[in-house]
């Protein structure tokens, strides 16, 4: 793959004969290759050999001018890369020591493009299950209501406290008590199996909250 880099002005040095040993290719750093030297970028988009150009700030130009010039090839057919040297190494305090990491950036930047990994398509019906003590489930319920169907599961007592936390006396989405023993499925189609841990139905609870007080043994929660 074809390298230009551009030391923007002289403002970052650049090791050619170093870059040249560390990717096995020429190269040559310019100075204003956005500017009085853009021929040069001009004749290296002209060959059908794939092509790198070390500048991001100017890569709308690169591609601009690319597009009005004579004998480059589409960018479907020879996409031209751009990668950002400057602010990532040539600008740092270490800037006369950056070589080797320019050097990488060059070549990261040059590897071919990733093989596609395999997706899977969902469908949200909006539907959203929050786990959580009763603190965090109320306080998630007040953020997420709005723009979800929420079913909420109570975990069990907030900060470990010695008496179980009182459920709102709003009745506005399924609760359950209990821990979850296992997920599966993805994003719109997730599984839960729940083991429950409250004699007491939240589904069906009226929220007198006479249940918590009257247990002996701190059952409901």
């Amino acid at each position: 793959m074809k390298t230009l880099v551009c030391n923007c002005n002289h403002t970052m040095p650049l090791d050619g004969p170093q870059l040249t040993a560390a990717l096995g290719q020429t190269i040559e750093p310019h100075s204003q290759l956005c500017r009085r030297e853009i021929v040069r970028f001009q004749r290296a988009a002209q060959s059908t050999e794939p092509l790198l150009v070390a500048c991001t700030q100017e890569a709308k130009l690169f591609a601009a001018l690319a597009a009005q010039t004579e004998g480059v090839p589409p960018p479907d057919v020879r996409p031209i890369r751009f990668v950002n040297i400057r602010e990532t190494a040539g600008w740092s305090r270490e800037a006369k020591a950056a070589s080797p990491k320019i050097a990488a950036l060059l070549a990261a930047a040059a590897l071919p493009e990733p093989e596609p990994v395999p997706t899977a398509s969902y469908h949200s019906a909006g539907r959203c299950l929050v786990i959580g003590d009763t603190e965090s489930l109320d306080m998630a319920r007040k953020l997420l209501a709005d723009g979800l169907e929420l079913t909420l599961l109570d975990t069990g007592r907030p900060g470990g406290r010695a008496a179980p936390a009182a459920l709102p006396l709003q009745h506005e989405h399924p609760v359950h008590a209990g821990r979850v023993r296992s997920v599966r499925g993805w994003l719109g189609a997730f599984e839960v199996d729940i083991e429950s841990a409250n004699p007491v139905d939240l589904d069906v609870c009226t929220r007198c909250n006479a249940c918590l007080a009257a247990c002996p043994e701190g059952a409901i929660g």
